[in-house]
């Protein structure tokens, strides 16, 4: 029985393990938005303003989040993969 207890046990921290992970790599709203907004800028540049207004940011505040995806080697990768999907 105490056997059976441990396996329980076990798997339960690695279904929990497997949970809390997809949780972390889901993308931030921030993220899903700077994805948004540089596809327009990319594809319909003429919009580009009001992409931004329509997400509530500002040019500056687009160019932060821009600077902090850079900077960060895991946000960075995440922004690559979601314009990838984007992009097809």
């Amino acid at each position: 029985m105490k056997k059976l207890s441990v396996i329980i046990l076990i798997a339960v921290i690695v279904i929990f393990a497997a949970c809390a992970k997809v949780q972390t790599d889901k993308p931030s709203q921030e993220l899903l938005k700077a994805v948004e907004i540089s596809l327009v800028i990319e594809t319909d540049p003429d919009n580009a303003l009001s992409a931004l207004k329509e997400h509530s940011m500002s040019v500056d505040a687009y160019k932060d989040l821009m600077i902090k995806i850079s900077e960060d080697d895991k946000l960075s990768e995440q922004y690559i993969a979601l314009k990838e999907k984007q992009d097809i």
